[in-house]
């Protein structure tokens, strides 16, 4: 048995006790989701935790923004084989959840770069999403913190898709 395996035997067999004891927490689920997607790659479990905790609290803009970020990571982590459907779906679920975290909190600068960035890559199927992705950029560099580490590289996108 792989260690991996281990974790996520680990992993599932904490989720009730977690569910029971934090089931009006949005934060909670939150945190739980956070996990699951960045350091056991569970898509899945992170949606539904994310779910769980916009249910809980529907102006939370960093579960819509998170949840968006599982969908990008999902979409990017789809074998190049595979469908090219499965990677658009992704990227359309992603962009609406970046909407959501906007339409709830609209100077959160990072669900405008991961907004163009999944615009972008939509981008490669249909044109049309590069202005898009463009105006996504620029709402980004007029939000972001003077000292963002993403404004370098916001501004050579720009630069590269017009």
């Amino acid at each position: 048995m792989s260690i991996r395996t281990i974790r996520r035997i680990v992993f599932y067999l904490a989720a009730p006790y977690f569910n029971i004891k934090y089931r009006k927490n949005a934060e909670a689920y939150f945190n739980r989701a956070w996990e699951s997607n960045h350091y056991y790659s569970q898509y899945d479990l992170a949606i539904a935790d994310y779910n769980h905790a916009i249910k809980i609290n529907p102006q939370y803009d960093d579960a819509y923004y998170e949840r968006g970020n599982v969908y990008f990571d999902r979409a990017n982590g789809t074998a190049f084989f595979e469908k090219f459907e499965h990677r658009v779906k992704d990227y359309d679920l992603a962009i609406a959840d970046y909407n959501r975290a906007i339409a709830v909190n609209p100077r959160h600068a990072h669900a405008y770069y991961f907004k163009a960035m999944a615009c972008e890559n939509k981008g490669v199927y249909e044109q049309r999403w590069n202005q898009e992705a463009i105006n996504a950029y620029h709402n980004f560099l007029t939000c972001a913190s003077p000292d963002d580490t993403f404004i370098k590289e916001a501004k050579a996108r720009i630069q590269e898709l017009t």
